[in-house]
């Protein structure tokens, strides 16, 4: 295991581990013990601040035309500010082993979709059989200038065709009654549902009037979002992007009430009212600006 400071660029831009696509000396991280399914060893990025990543690049170690130890595949986990333990990172098709190399000459760059916000990344090199491994890395990404560190809200609800609409990338917990909590995911990855949320219900969530909780003191359902922020400041805008698909019971909420926690000044509410003429709620994304 070892941890390695990355170079930050002038532009906040990620910038090259100075290892990938270079041949200085032996050139790569290459762990002590070799890898197996019961053996773990990681190679841990320190960014020093959080970034955005949105991509992944590997290569072996080609040691002058001597080396011949590459990783076929790997694992990412990561962790940023608010996080108590490290987070296995999967993609929106939940796929949480990526293919590396099968060479030691090409690199292998793999996108994230979504995008990892993260101060520190390890890299575990995977493999089902015993053998030995070396890595050279690379992130691609950029600042994260947002103050946005987590939001919460109840998991979505299933359509009546059995489609589930939950937030599948939620990185945080979810508690026994189904609140997402410390976490980022589907209303924050940076992109728009198709319109047909039927072929892209992963990047849609949605919940059911029937089963959304009541504003005191009425029979109104609401759903809750709560935006929790690193610094206090005045918020001016939240945006949220929703379907209107009235054929297949679907329409926008109402937006209902705002708040902010006394005790908090970093935490604000918004909840919506779904629309009483339809059966469901469903967001793709939702963004909150905050002034200082």
């Amino acid at each position: 295991m070892r941890a390695v400071p990355f170079n930050i660029g002038h532009d906040h831009q990620l910038s090259s581990s100075r290892q990938i696509r270079q041949e200085i000396h032996a050139g790569a991280w290459c762990p002590r013990s070799s890898i197996s399914d019961s053996v773990v060893e990681w190679l841990e990025i320190d960014l020093r601040s959080t970034f955005v990543i949105i991509g992944m690049e590997t290569q072996g170690r080609h040691g002058m035309g001597l080396g011949k130890e590459y990783a076929e595949f790997y694992r990412i986990m990561y962790m940023r500010p608010g996080f108590n333990e490290w987070r296995p990172y999967r993609d929106r098709k939940d796929n949480q082993v990526f293919e590396g190399n099968k060479d030691t000459r090409d690199s292998k760059f793999n996108r994230l979709d979504p995008p990892i916000i993260a101060d520190k990344v390890r890299f575990i090199p995977f493999s089902k059989h015993v053998r030995t491994v070396c890595m050279r890395v690379e992130l691609h990404g950029c600042n994260h200038t947002e103050d946005l560190v987590s939001y919460s809200a109840r998991q979505g609800d299933a359509l009546s065709s059995g489609i589930m609409m939950h937030d599948w990338i939620y990185d945080g917990g979810i508690s026994a009654d189904g609140w997402l909590h410390n976490g980022i995911g589907t209303l924050y990855d940076g992109r728009l549902g198709l319109e047909d949320f039927k072929h892209d219900s992963h990047s849609w969530v949605g919940w059911k009037r029937s089963s959304a909780s009541l504003l005191p003191g009425t029979t109104e359902p609401f759903l809750r979002f709560s935006f929790h922020f690193q610094t206090p400041g005045n918020l001016s805008a939240i945006l949220i992007h929703m379907n209107n698909k009235f054929s297949d019971g679907i329409q926008v909420c109402v937006p209902a009430l705002f708040s902010r926690p006394v005790a908090c000044p970093a935490v604000y509410r918004n909840s919506l009212l779904p629309n009483p003429a339809t059966s469901m709620c469903v967001c793709a994304s939702a963004s909150a600006t905050l002034l200082h």
